[in-house]
């Protein structure tokens, strides 16, 4: 009768063990997978014009010229676009961020879906243009993957992180793919 509950003792206790050390070493992939905590994320409310820096990187010269780049393409019906700096994506994925935003901005016109966003997220050094379905035949995935790679990222590579100049010559490629010369 004691051996039984000796080998009781020891079973009830390898198993609770066993289950410890599992839940240890599955837990992080269970918690993962389901997203981990959820992160309340925090999207700022847009400002008057085109430019929304709230990394604060732009100089008030390059933000008055780019609004008013903007504003023409605007008046034109070339397109309705947002530029975006933020400090950080808040742990997100640039393009869930960018998109997430577009939506609680309403970027472009709801009937003809031609918003664009471009969108800087300075601590995650990324760089992201989103683009409404009604602009999706002009500026496509890849011209945007050409113009971050070759227009705007030069500008922000090497640590000269020169947003003025990268933002300037993205925003007139974005145009000038959208139709808009000068």
């Amino acid at each position: 009768m004691r051996a039984c509950s000796k080998y009781r003792a020891w079973s009830n206790g390898f198993i609770a063990g066993w289950l410890f050390t599992l839940a240890i070493i599955v837990g992080p992939f269970l918690f993962m997978s389901c997203g981990g905590p959820k992160q309340e994320v925090v999207f700022p409310s847009p400002r008057p014009g085109y430019v929304h820096d709230f990394a604060g990187v732009l100089r008030p010269n390059v933000v008055k010229l780019v609004n008013d780049q903007l504003r023409a393409a605007d008046k034109a019906g070339v397109t309705k676009m947002a530029v975006v700096t933020v400090p950080t994506l808040q742990g997100l994925d640039v393009a869930d961020f960018t998109i997430q935003l577009g939506k609680k901005w309403g970027v472009g016109e709801k009937k003809s879906d031609n918003g664009v966003i471009l969108l800087i997220a300075v601590k995650e050094r990324k760089i992201r243009i989103e683009v409404g379905y009604g602009s999706e035949g002009k500026l496509t995935d890849a011209a945007s993957h050409q113009i971050i790679r070759h227009t705007i990222a030069p500008f922000l590579k090497n640590s000269k992180d020169d947003y003025n100049g990268g933002i300037q010559a993205g925003v007139t490629a974005i145009l000038a793919e959208l139709g808009q010369r000068g």
